[in-house]
């Protein structure tokens, strides 16, 4: 996440849902933001998994265009309803 400390603490804080995910990816923390490849590259390096293997969401067009260049499957978030239902159409979710 491009982000600080002090907002993740916040967005930790105020959205328990987080509480489910188990490792982040702080641009504060890696030292660079996204699209930079090294976020991305630390991504599937953690996982364990590679760029083709891996679903990658986010809400701005540049990151989603710069993961679809690394050989990720890509997806614009624009709001929940399409993401569940992208979820749905590509079997990720039943």
């Amino acid at each position: 996440s491009d982000t600080n400390s002090l907002h993740f603490e916040y967005v930790q804080k105020h959205f328990p849902v987080l509480r489910h995910v188990k490792e982040f990816i702080l641009s504060y923390k890696m030292g660079v933001r996204k699209p930079h490849p090294k976020i991305f590259e630390e991504a599937v390096r953690r996982a364990g998994t590679s760029a083709a293997k891996t679903l990658f969401a986010d809400d701005r067009r540049e990151i989603i265009d710069a993961a679809s260049r690394m050989g990720f499957h890509a997806f614009q978030f624009t709001d929940t309803d399409s993401f569940k239902k992208h979820l749905f159409e590509t079997g990720l979710l039943e």
